[in-house]
């Protein structure tokens, strides 16, 4: 996901080594994060920025590391035979060895990006969101009083940057909902001195995704989804059946996509 903003990052406290007991002199610290280019010490970049690599479908953090000089930098979470590199371990295993030449090295840091932990800093901001504080504040939002919860903590800020879109793809969302509200302008009723109520939908109906073992507990014709909208009581004003809390419906879908060939079984 990156450093910047997030930390200020000081080898001397994010990396560590430790020298074999029997050792009898220091070693330098080996940096895990490349400053200059902002990626990991020992990553391949041939590999991360070569257009056929789908970062998300490759295991970024076995691109990490690479060389012995950098395979402490590649460290993982979960406990067991699986976790790798963790700093707890490589000091007891440390302390506990008397020769004079090795050099046990650890790092903080944690690599996010790539199959498994694709999702992960989504799962945390999620939780930061569920767990903070439960103290909130009245306030008014389209005429409306409404309860809010306080500033989020600063991580919680950097972590919903790390997460948005980048600017390329803020804009031309944007351009599309500004194009498709002039084009449906006369259609609006709640009166042009209101700002227009968007909702925005994405239906998971590729053809990837239809093989997905969490398809099951999906809705998978398009036909139906839009169906369920017209008379799902949420987006209804009041009890009426015909008037709705939104005046425009942005779709976010991939047409080729969805027509594509399926490339796993069971389609």
């Amino acid at each position: 996901a990156g450093l910047p903003m997030l930390v200020n990052y000081d080898p001397n406290v994010l990396e560590g080594i430790i020298d074999a007991a029997g050792a009898n002199e220091s070693t330098p610290i080996v940096p895990c994060w490349n400053e200059s280019s902002g990626l990991y010490s020992g990553l391949d970049e041939s590999v991360l920025r070569s257009p056929a690599t789908n970062l998300r479908r490759t295991m970024t953090y076995l691109n990490i590391g690479q060389g012995e000089l950098y395979s402490h930098c590649r460290r993982t979470l979960g406990g067991g035979e699986n976790e790798e590199n963790d700093p707890a371990k490589i000091e007891e295993a440390a302390r506990k060895d008397n020769s004079t030449n090795k050099v046990y090295r650890f790092t903080h840091l944690f690599p996010y990006g790539g199959l498994q932990s694709s999702g992960r800093l989504w799962w945390e901001y999620a939780s930061l969101q569920k767990n903070r504080g439960k103290a909130s504040e009245t306030t008014i939002l389209n005429d409306q009083l409404v309860q809010i919860h306080p500033e989020h903590v600063p991580v919680e800020k950097v972590i919903y940057e790390l997460l948005r879109p980048n600017k390329q793809i803020r804009l031309a969302t944007e351009n599309a909902i500004n194009i498709a509200m002039q084009d449906n302008a006369t259609t609006f009723s709640h009166g042009t001195n209101k700002p227009h109520r968007l909702l925005a939908l994405h239906p998971r109906v590729e053809q990837e995704m239809l093989t997905h073992k969490c398809s099951k507990y999906m809705e998978t014709n398009l036909t139906r989804v839009f169906e369920r909208l017209e008379t799902f009581p949420p987006f209804l004003e009041g009890n009426s059946s015909s008037d709705y809390r939104f005046d425009l419906v942005f779709i976010a879908v991939s047409k080729t996509q969805i027509e594509r060939p399926a490339s796993r079984r069971g389609v």
